[in-house]
C-alpha cells in the first residue's frame, strides 16, 4: 500500500502511513482495533450485563443506576 494518492476538492494528497482509505483491509483493521478497546475498557464496566457486537453495531444490556448510561457512553466515545 505504497503511494496512495487521493484528491480532496482540487488538491492532491499522498498518504504516508496507515492503510489505504476505502479498502476492505481498512475496515478489518478498524474492527479489530476497536474490538480491543471494547474488551479492555467498555466490557469491564460493572453495569454491563450483556454485550454483543457485529462490525459497527452493538447490542447492550446494562443495569441502569444513576448515570451508568452516560458513563458507558463516555467510555465508548473515549477511543
Amino acid at each position: 500500500m505504497n503511494y496512495n494518492v487521493f484528491t480532496f476538492g482540487n488538491k492532491f494528497f499522498i498518504q504516508i502511513n496507515g492503510t489505504a482509505m476505502g479498502t476492505n483491509t481498512a475496515c478489518m483493521y478498524a474492527a479489530i482495533e476497536y474490538s480491543y478497546h471494547e474488551e479492555t475498557m467498555a466490557m469491564k464496566h460493572n453495569s454491563v450485563k450483556l454485550y454483543r457486537r457485529l462490525i459497527d453495531d452493538a447490542f447492550v444490556f446494562f443495569k441502569d443506576e444513576g448515570n451508568n448510561f452516560q458513563t458507558l457512553q463516555d467510555l465508548m466515545n473515549d477511543f
